[in-house]
């Protein structure tokens, strides 16, 4: 009989026979449950995978299914294979956020009453139920504490399934070297007369969460770095605006940074910062417009009022042109992601999941984030503005904005190596805390930290890939293997929250693989047979930017990746499945003290019932596009002073700094290696229009004594 599989990662297949593992619980013959602590021949393992324990006749229970079969726990995964070989499922522990027990033994007069439920980090569940007649006294105490000790190994002060996959792993290839900063920096033109590489973090003592090497205005470098100093000391966790990419022929750039830390205290003040000061030479690295630079602040108006109160807040400078972008913080983030991996696990294939999922209010969430990629893509290359872009710290709204918009810009950027590149440096290397919004290897299911942040902007590629096929050098499987291999712990570039952490502390580039070392080792998979080669013949800066509010299409829900693995998509031998499958005998309560059983079919009613009660008429994707409905509030534009509706009047209450006598010539043009881009003219496909100064933005949001946000949420 055929064998087929349903798998929450596809992982590729070894023959090599995995390494048992000895366990020191005795086998239980008389309970008709037994453990193999032997070596077994196990064709689904990976290097370096051991077999930590095995039981037989157990019940994988879900909403809707009830499988028996047997459980394989390794150090890298939970594998659970039917009866007669007919459904196989593989679980990574790094998806796992919780294990925890459910019944008691001596109460199990109803089926599926007793054993572990697992919650996962995509917000799915699932139970690992006993037979009611084989329950004994602690039977799932070693199950329990083998899970435990394995999916969460720094909870127990073990390492990662990385080191040990580093250790038989046999690849040609090593990629931790793939990004080069100096390498990356020259497609620019950088180092030049205005930017320069600055080495003052290369110990990490300068700011611990931004890499060793980094770029400047030439202008702020003095004896010791003392001005970069004073800078720090002006940015939540000493974050400085850098350089993350600039057009190498008009000389805009797009430049990074956290929130600036002054609060209410210059409100009044007439002293010129040395923030601001610091602001003004990177203005004057573009030499296209008088001293001007426009600010993209990605939170929501009144979290950034909010976080004034804290001692952060936004630039209230002169000839600083301030927008709100709101996006919101990872709570609503994480909320919303749970919504939609609810309704994709009961509703995968129902005529209802668009309605459903536009409730989650996932895909606005996504909306909000490409049309602030796309306000900085105008104002970089239409406007030739330099532009900085912020939140709260600065390693999540602001990666999502700064790397979407490359992507937009950059035609390399598209490429299998280029968005590896653009992941290494402005996700690994500018300190997205991968570790605590992912929660790798700690028992901390109720973490706050936690958040999609990353998955998030995978999706928004997704979505301009899924418009523009052709502009794309990777296929979908790419994103999806990126996204899988997020939670695995398989690899090492997404483990640990930044360089110094992944480098210097747990030196991941030595005991380690790259999952760019895996890809390139596979890369003919990962390749678009769509993609038009001709809109890359070098790794130069192309001007090819991506319009996607002109070749709008309604964003919609990434199923291949949200619903590849409902209970829908599980593949059964039709022939068998009456054998071992009763959905309506399925006990899944979802919580572990109510042990009461229902049916699949009532559940998924009253979740429909509930769904439909909520308001689903006021979603924007009911009509046309959003993208008109979308606020962004604009402060300050040149001298302009902007009052939004029911806010305080915020008013620049100090001119400008001197600009300097003279300013730097430009640089001539790069060598042939470099290409220039060049900008294209017209009217913001965003916006449509030029902004009216006196136009006043209706924004309406909560009190500020009711505004509570924790750094970047």
């Amino acid at each position: 009989m055929n064998s087929k599989g349903s798998y929450y990662f596809n992982n590729e297949s070894y023959s090599t026979p995995v390494k048992s593992y000895k366990n020191s619980i005795p086998n239980d013959h008389s309970s008709g449950l037994t453990t193999y602590p032997i070596t077994e021949h196990l064709s689904w393992a990976l290097p370096g995978e051991s077999l930590q324990k095995k039981e037989n006749n157990l019940y994988f229970v879900t909403y809707e299914k009830r499988i028996n079969g047997d459980i394989f726990v390794t150090n890298y995964r939970l594998y659970f294979e039917s009866k007669n070989n007919i459904y196989k499922l593989s679980i990574p522990l790094g998806l796992f956020s919780k294990v925890e027990k459910y019944g008691h033994s001596s109460n199990t007069t109803k089926s599926d009453s007793y054993g572990l439920e697992i919650h996962l980090k995509d917000q799915r569940k699932f139970k690992l139920a006993y037979p009611t007649k084989f329950i004994t006294k602690h039977i799932r105490r070693d199950l329990y504490n083998t899970l435990h000790k394995v999916a969460f190994p720094i909870t127990h002060n073990l390492p990662f399934f990385s080191t040990v996959y580093k250790s038989v792993a046999t690849y040609e290839l090593d990629c931790w070297n793939l990004y080069n900063p100096e390498a990356e920096y020259s497609r620019f033109g950088i180092p030049n007369n205005d930017w320069v590489a600055c080495r003052v973090n290369q110990n990490y003592t300068f700011c611990p969460s931004y890499p060793a090497l980094f770029y400047v205005p030439k202008a702020s470098i003095d004896n010791d770095f003392q001005f970069l100093y004073k800078v720090a000391n002006l940015r939540s966790s000493k974050r400085i605006p850098v350089l993350s990419w600039m057009n190498c022929k008009s000389t805009a750039a797009i430049v990074r940074s956290s929130q600036p830390m002054i609060g209410f205290k210059l409100t009044t003040s007439k002293k010129v910062t040395d923030d601001e000061r610091y602001l003004q030479m990177i203005a004057d690295t573009n030499h296209n417009i008088k001293w001007s630079l426009s600010i993209i602040d990605a939170r929501p108006q009144a979290n950034a009022q909010a976080n004034r109160a804290k001692g952060g807040g936004f630039e209230n400078y002169e000839n600083c042109t301030l927008e709100f972008m709101d996006i919101q913080n990872i709570h609503v983030i994480r909320d919303s992601m749970k919504k939609v991996r609810e309704v994709c696990s009961a509703y995968a294939t129902h005529e209802m999941l668009p309605k459903f999922i536009e409730n989650t209010k996932w895909l606005n969430h996504l909306e909000t984030i490409i049309r602030a990629s796309e306000r900085v893509v105008y104002l970089v290359n239409e406007k030739r503005h330099t532009v900085l872009v912020h939140c709260s710290d600065g390693w999540d709204r602001t990666a999502q904005i700064t790397s979407l918009s490359m992507l937009m810009m950059d035609s390399y950027y598209r490429t299998i190596n280029g968005f590896a590149i653009l992941i290494e440096k402005e996700w690994c290397s500018f300190g997205h805390k991968f570790a605590h919004r992912v929660g790798h290897g700690v028992d901390k299911h109720s973490d706050q930290e936690r958040s999609p942040i990353f998955i998030q902007f995978i999706d928004c590629v997704w979505q301009l890939y899924n418009n523009f096929k052709e502009r794309f050098e990777f296929n979908e499987k790419y994103l999806l293997f990126i996204v899988d291999e997020l939670y695995t712990c398989r690899f090492g570039t997404f483990l640990f929250n930044n360089e110094r952490e992944r480098f210097r502390e747990h030196h991941c580039q030595d005991t380690t693989v790259s999952i760019w070392t895996h890809i390139y080792s596979n890369y003919e998979e990962f390749v678009n047979p769509s993609y038009n080669h001709s809109l890359l013949v070098s790794t130069e800066v192309k001007s090819d930017p991506l319009n996607f509010t002109d070749h709008y299409r309604k964003l919609t829900l990434w199923n291949t990746c949200y619903c590849r693995n409902s209970e829908e998509s599980w593949v059964f031998d039709g022939s068998k499945k009456d054998e071992f499958i009763d959905s309506k005998k399925g006990s899944f309560d979802g919580s572990s003290d109510d042990n009461s059983s229902y049916s699949y079919v009532e559940a998924k009613d009253a979740l429909c019932e509930m769904l439909q009660q909520q308001d689903i008429s006021n979603s924007p994707y009911n009509t046309t596009s959003s993208f008109d409905k979308h606020n962004t509030t604009t402060l300050f534009e040149g001298n302009s002073t902007f009052h939004p509706h029911n806010s305080p009047i915020i008013q620049p209450t100090r001119h400008a700094p001197p600009r300097p006598t003279t300013r730097p010539s430009p640089h001539k043009n790069p060598s042939s290696n470099i290409s220039t881009v060049m900008v294209p003219t017209g009217d913001c496909p965003l916006i449509g229009e030029e902004r009216n100064s006196s136009q006043i933005y209706n924004i309406s949001y909560s009190k500020l004594s009711k505004m509570e946000e924790k750094s970047d949420y």
